[in-house]
């Protein structure tokens, strides 16, 4: 997933409705966002919004998208 901000001179936020679905992500796990930019990951909750921001010092983002693994629970 690629976000930009087409004003990079301005910091841009706004709220990220992703459906998964689509992608070939199960819907009922919460989203986990790889950032190939930097050594970050990030963590959506299932069915929620999430809020991504782009400033002049990061006016994109490149996220590799998966779900969380399966926890072997016993």
């Amino acid at each position: 997933l690629v976000i930009v901000n087409l004003e990079p001179n301005r910091s841009r936020a706004g709220l990220l409705h992703l459906d998964g679905t689509p992608l070939g992500l199960d819907p009922e796990k919460a989203i986990v966002a790889h950032d190939l930019l930097e050594p970050l990951v990030h963590r959506w909750p299932a069915g929620h919004a999430s809020r991504i921001i782009c400033t002049p010092d990061k006016p994109l983002h490149v996220l590799r998208l998966t779900t969380e693994p399966e926890t072997d629970v016993r």
